[in-house]
């Protein structure tokens, strides 16, 4: 049973019952004339001096009120109401346009729905406090369709709102596209753990707004990473990076294989059919193999992917367990699930791993500082950031890209929040460390810049493989490998810095962890060193036997008894070997 509400109906509040009043079929029409303008019903019935239970039922039963209305007074007297809207979105999207007039940069599309669910929870919140239960009853998701709605409705009172390039033609194949992709899902019964999207995009590795020229070195130079990740966002895709070199500095004398990402080179620096298709058969095809079984599911996943050059027609019949769908051409801007947030939080992430290394132990005092750190930046620090920064991207931010082909599976989105959390902590570490390279204001200017997929094709990249040999030149190889001596002083230091924090923390507890951890993360490198004493303790063992002159005397048979001769042969050692045994005693 609903709780009675007590509003104001004009009368004395001492009366215990409200006279019962009847209102004409041209009163009802102008309150929901009015309602449907975006009033609330508390205040029309101040207003009127009525009740707002005796609105919202007139409301209510609006559809009715209209035909009669219509029967007894004709169509052409009734208001012009193209759309039965409910008022909480009326108020909401004056309340949006409020909030765009006042920002001071451009706002994309994903920023304005977010920034219009946010409105519509506390509006919705509100007015369920005042009693209006009707609320409830709207399901506002800030779907693309509202959005391309809300434009042609304001996008000529606000000048903030990004109208994407897209033509008519293309955002009507991408809601057929929404549709069939809807289908695909019902009649494949994957869930949101089993679709997959992967994209590339251009990484401008080591490029930093700055007046210092020595920041601009190499600036243009670019890797092109290829990742993605599922709906859910729990299971993200390790990168495949493609460089125009394939031992650039940082990375000479290193393992490929032990790379935190999938290394590929060629001339260019791009993506191409081979290595999409070889990054499907070899990489992903296993992992979803893996992942199902993980997650005791069937080993089938359907894979989204836009219509490019470098993706090949016959990535469908790659592999069995791995089902791809490609994205109408031109609809990439709108259903692409990694250019919504996806990119935009990796290249921020990584801007956080790249400030930070240029911020770390900073001196202020010298000005050189900045410059030697930038100078020694490498590839094995890009690789590195990369690593981090995919790890550092949130879930939530990862499922919030799937809004426009799934909504249904998309909770809130979370994803701007990330972006704008980051782009405060490197404006901080630029404070912090008193470094002029970066002011709140570029940082949305770089990032613009890092989310530039097609980039500048005018670019030499002859130009950084010259430097690149130029810097390998001056360098020594700086992967010299891990021998005993090595390892020991890894150990060694380990353990200096445990006992530092064993023996003057008072926090017992804290320190222990902190050793247990310590010991935990360096078993591998305990157990190498084990190894390797080992062999050398088992490569010792001959070199400690000196060997003794012996005489062997041995007779030769002859045919003839009578002429059998004895022979005599004195074996003595080497030269060589004598020469092991005198460096053996002087060690």
């Amino acid at each position: 049973m609903r709780p009675e509400k007590c509003e104001y109906d004009g009368g004395d509040a001492s009366d215990n019952k409200r006279a019962r009043k009847s209102y004409t079929l041209k009163e009802k029409m102008d309150i929901i004339y009015r309602i449907q303008k975006g009033e609330r019903p508390k205040d029309i019935g101040i207003a009127l001096n009525m009740a707002v239970s005796t609105i919202c039922t007139i409301f209510k039963n609006r559809e009715w009120i209209q035909k009669r209305y219509e029967i007894e007074n004709g169509a052409g007297l009734l208001p012009r109401v193209t759309r039965a809207r409910h008022p909480i979105l009326e108020v909401l999207e004056n309340r949006l346009l409020e909030w765009m007039n006042i920002q001071t940069q451009e706002l994309n599309g994903n920023e304005i729905r977010d920034k219009a669910l946010e409105i519509f929870d506390e509006l919705k919140q509100k007015m369920l406090e005042e009693g209006d239960a009707t609320v409830c009853e709207v399901d506002f998701k800030a779907s693309l369709g509202w959005y391309e709605r809300f434009k042609h409705r304001s996008g000529q009172k606000s000048a903030k709102i990004v109208i994407q390039p897209d033509t008519n033609d293309d955002f009507a194949a991408s809601m057929n596209f929404i549709e069939k992709i809807k289908k695909i899902v019902e009649e494949g019964k994957f869930s949101l753990q089993r679709i997959f999207n992967i994209k590339e995009t251009r990484l401008y590795w080591k490029h930093l707004p700055s007046s210092d020229s020595s920041f601009n070195i190499a600036s243009k130079d670019y890797v092109t990473i290829l990742t993605g990740s599922n709906c859910s966002g729990d299971a993200k895709l390790k990168p495949l990076v493609v460089y125009h070199t394939e031992t650039p500095r940082g990375l000479k004398g290193m393992l490929k294989s032990s790379l935190p990402v999938i290394w590929k080179s060629n001339p260019k620096g791009c993506m191409t059919e081979e290595i999409f298709s070889d990054y499907i058969h070899s990489y992903l095809s296993p992992f979803v193999a893996e992942y199902s079984k993980k997650t005791y599911r069937q080993n089938k996943a359907l894979l989204i992917i836009d219509t490019a050059p470098c993706h090949p027609p016959y990535a469908a019949d790659i592999c069995d367990n791995i089902q791809v769908v490609f994205l109408p051409p031109g609809s990439s801007s709108i259903l692409q699930p990694m250019l919504h947030g996806g990119f935009m939080a990796l290249k921020a992430q990584y801007m956080q791993c790249l400030v930070q290394y240029l911020t770390k132990n900073y001196d202020s005092t010298d000005q050189n500082s900045l410059s030697a750190r930038w100078s020694k930046l490498n590839m094995k620090h890009c690789v590195e950031f990369i690593d981090e920064a995919l790890k550092n991207v949130r879930k939530e931010t990862l499922n919030g890209c799937w809004r426009n082909l799934f909504p249904q599976y998309v909770p809130s989105s979370k994803g701007s929040e990330e972006i704008n959390e980051v782009k405060k902590n490197i404006a901080a570490l630029s404070i912090r460390a008193g470094i002029e390279i970066l002011k709140p204001e570029d940082i949305d200017q770089l990032l613009q810049t890092f989310e530039d997929d097609e980039g500048d094709e005018t670019i030499n990249l002859e130009d950084y493989r010259k430097l690149e040999e130029e810097n390998e030149a001056h360098e020594e190889n700086s992967c010299k490998g891990l021998d005993g001596g090595v390892l020991k002083e890894i150990l060694d230091t380990l353990d200096y810095v445990t006992n530092i924090a064993m023996e003057n923390d008072i926090h017992m507890s804290r320190s222990l962890a902190f050793k247990n951890a310590i010991t935990s993360a360096t078993q591998c490198y305990r157990e190498l060193y084990e190894r390797k004493l080992q062999t050398q303790k088992q490569m010792s063992i001959p070199s400690t036997y000196i060997p003794v002159i012996v005489e062997t005397s041995y007779d030769i048979p002859s045919p003839s008894t009578s002429g059998a001769e004895h022979y005599s042969i004195k074996t003595e050692p080497s030269e060589s070997f004598n020469s092991d045994i005198e460096d053996h005693m002087d060690v």
